[in-house]
């Protein structure tokens, strides 16, 4: 062997032995590569039209909804409510523990009752398709109650159902229920009168929605509520009521609280066109001037019709159900704005029934 080839058999053993001790361990313990990133944030809709419940992935760059959905959960057809036990759903509500809250509509679209549907169904967040809650409140919990839940918001330690029929109320639940099924009350509380359509929490309070009509003039108000000792013993006082011309509710449906504590409702208004979110601090009390309005008589742009479910990001986004298209509108909107974008959930979605969405519910999902 000469000189130069075994100059040349050194080079190849020493690059082999380099080769070997800088990749050998990344071949046995790859690089994990940099942490995944916040799981994308949800948007939850209950659809009564369809007996559907949505849920939209929502874009981290522009806050915008994601279509198609990434997941449903489909009741069955009519006369059968199947495994899922969704029958019109018309209000969700989403905790931060990562559990969903659904209130089922008990009466059929003739007003006959389902006797076999259950009012309250709770799934665990991130799942979809032909599943069963993982629990259910049942109809003989609330009596004749059942017919007039139209509203559910949930806390961290109880769920709120507003009860619209047989005098207005509010009544409060356990989260889940207990074995035997009969924990369901832990708290009531009747107000003099009206209609309650809207509930929502934030905290150790909640505020809600109520019409009355004295002398057949309606009147609009918003009531906010702390959580306090004589809560179940049926008797609260609201420690701030929104009502009065300034404050611009106008036969209002729904209201949810924004990051900051702020408070949005959305309103049918006066016809075709005239529907609007209306927004308050969180201090706002009497005749108060609201903060925003988005849309209103008169409205061009906006063209918000019946709007009902409400729900708004972590960044301030609002999210509005309007009949069968949900409308996004950048925070702090204000005035006769168009939205940033509208998904129609008839033609975007394609689902045969005709859409007709009654609850909204922001979530960010748990790493």
């Amino acid at each position: 062997m000469t000189l130069l080839h075994l100059a040349l058999v050194v080079v190849i053993f020493v690059l082999v032995v380099i080769g070997i001790r800088y990749f050998g361990p990344r071949f046995k313990n790859p690089s994990p590569g940099p942490p995944p990133g916040p799981a994308p944030r949800e948007l939850y809709v209950a659809d009564e039209g369809d007996t559907a419940i949505w849920v939209f992935g929502i874009d981290d760059f522009n806050s915008t909804l994601q279509v198609p959905p990434v997941r449903n959960i489909i009741g069955g057809a009519l006369g059968d409510v199947g495994q899922t036990q969704l029958r019109y759903p018309i209000d969700i509500s989403v905790d931060g523990g990562g559990t969903v809250f659904v209130l089922n509509q008990i009466l059929d679209r003739d007003g006959s009752p389902l006797p076999q549907v259950s009012p309250v169904l709770i799934f665990p967040a991130g799942r979809g398709g032909n599943i069963a809650p993982f629990a259910a409140w049942d109809q003989t919990v609330f009596g004749a109650n059942v017919p007039g839940c139209l509203a559910v918001s949930s806390n961290p330690n109880s769920l709120l159902l507003g009860v619209a029929s047989g005098g207005p109320s509010v009544e409060q639940l356990d989260k889940f229920p207990q074995q035997p099924n009969n924990h369901a009350l832990p708290g009531s509380f009747a107000l003099d009168a009206g209609f309650i359509t809207g509930i929502a929490s934030k905290g150790p309070s909640f505020a809600l929605v109520l019409t009355t009509q004295p002398e057949n003039q309606p009147q609009y108000s918003v009531l906010f509520f702390a959580f306090t000792p004589d809560f179940g013993n049926g008797a609260a006082n609201p420690s701030q009521t929104i009502t009065g011309p300034k404050s611009l509710l106008n036969r209002p449906q729904r209201i949810t609280f924004g990051p900051d504590g702020s408070m949005y409702v959305t309103n049918w208004g006066d016809g075709e066109g005239s529907g609007s979110v209306t927004v308050y601090t969180p201090d706002a009390n009497g005749n108060f001037q609201l903060a925003h309005r988005i849309g209103g008589p008169g409205s061009i742009n906006s063209r918000l019709s019946q709007p009902t479910g409400i729900a708004v990001g972590d960044d301030g986004t609002i999210y509005v159900a309007d009949v069968s298209q949900i409308k996004v509108f950048p925070a702090n909107s204000d005035g006769d704005v168009a939205p940033s974008q509208t998904v129609n959930m008839n033609t975007d979605i394609g689902m045969p029934l005709g859409a007709e969405i009654t609850g909204l519910a922001f979530h960010i999902p748990k790493q």
